[in-house]
């Protein structure tokens, strides 16, 4: 049996794995989830699913990561009422509202009271959950200007995309990847990128949500210990990292089914995942998104493309959330060995 909507790959050691003995939680040590804006709506039920059902029984420690609205997913995961706090999410995400030509300071605002009200009172559990590691990734600006302006910004990024589409490392001259998390050791092994691993408080854990979701030329920098950090999609957007973990695997419930590095290799043609081979993706099929509102993933560009009519795109997004269930249908199908083995790519 086909699955329609959803699709499944999986790297090379992952795909034997799964050939050999199916998709089991138990064999799941890091749930990973992307940079990407308004793309996560599809995959809401999904998350529930994995909440109420398949990762529910999980016995081992599980490593949940991401940047940016990967990073507040996998922060939901983490709280002391999950399904809650992805409800708030969801809610308080869908019905953001902005004026016309909103300010930073205004999509700043607007996100730290998202955050915040997803956030709840999950700060203690989360910091101290054993079985729930978080991971946040943040980029640490290591050249700060005094006065960051529209124009020194888009220098500032401008010069940071020429280079990286030449070469992934010479990020690292411009930005620091900061891993923000409750595990006492990293998750992530060298990749060549300057890296650091910070304990996550209860000082930390609020900016470094917001932090991570900071998008240059559309909010402010979130100020941590005196240095100004962005958007942890700059550096991973698609998370490729070479995990600490054996030969357990990694989920990976994503929007496509490739991996890009970095920010600005979205559309560069010759970059894409080299650290996959533990990795198990899962992702819409192109007639679930000829299925969704406008033909297409929701996006950042909605907001412009329903700037005057917000009731609108409120609308377009709680369908496309709402047509996730079609995904979870497929996943539940996939548990089942034969239709994996018939479905199952490899990367």
């Amino acid at each position: 049996m086909k699955t329609k909507h959803l699709h499944i790959k999986a790297g090379e050691k992952a795909y034997a794995r799964l050939m050999e003995k199916g998709l089991q939680p138990k064999d799941i040590k890091v749930f990973a989830a992307a940079a990407g804006g308004p793309k996560w709506i599809i995959l809401y039920h999904l998350d529930l699913y994995m909440m109420q059902n398949f990762l529910k029984e999980h016995e081992q420690p599980i490593h949940f990561i991401g940047a940016s609205i990967g990073a507040w997913r996998s922060m939901t995961y983490s709280h002391n009422d999950p399904v809650e706090a992805m409800h708030r999410l969801s809610y308080e995400y869908i019905h953001q509202r902005y004026s016309e030509d909103a300010s930073w300071n205004e999509v700043t605002e607007g996100c730290r009271k998202l955050i915040t009200n997803t956030l709840g009172n999950g700060t203690q559990h989360i910091l101290s959950n054993t079985q729930r590691k978080l991971h946040i990734q943040v980029s640490q600006d290591l050249n700060t200007f005094k006065t960051n302006t529209n124009r020194n910004l888009k220098y500032k990024f401008g010069k940071m995309f020429l280079q990286h589409w030449l070469y992934r490392k010479s990020i690292g001259k411009h930005l620091k990847r900061l891993t923000f998390s409750n595990a006492e050791q990293t998750l992530i092994l060298d990749d060549g990128i300057a890296s650091e691993l910070v304990l996550l408080t209860e000082e930390n854990l609020l900016p470094a949500l917001r932090a991570s979701g900071a998008i240059p030329l559309i909010m402010e920098p979130i100020s941590i210990d005196g240095h100004d950090c962005w958007d942890g999609g700059i550096v991973d957007y698609h998370l490729d990292f070479k995990y600490d973990i054996g030969d357990k695997l990694v989920l990976y419930p994503h929007f496509f089914g490739y991996i890009k590095p970095g920010w600005f290799d979205k559309k560069n043609p010759f970059r894409f995942s080299k650290h996959h081979h533990n990795t198990v993706l899962i992702y819409p099929s192109p007639e679930f998104v000829q299925m969704l509102p406008n033909q297409k993933l929701t996006d950042l560009k909605d907001f412009y493309a329903y700037a005057k009519e917000p009731d609108e795109r409120i609308k377009v997004w709680l369908k496309a959330r709402e047509m996730g269930k079609y995904l979870v249908e497929d996943f539940e199908k996939l548990l089942n060995p034969e239709t994996l083995r018939e479905n199952l790519q490899q990367f």
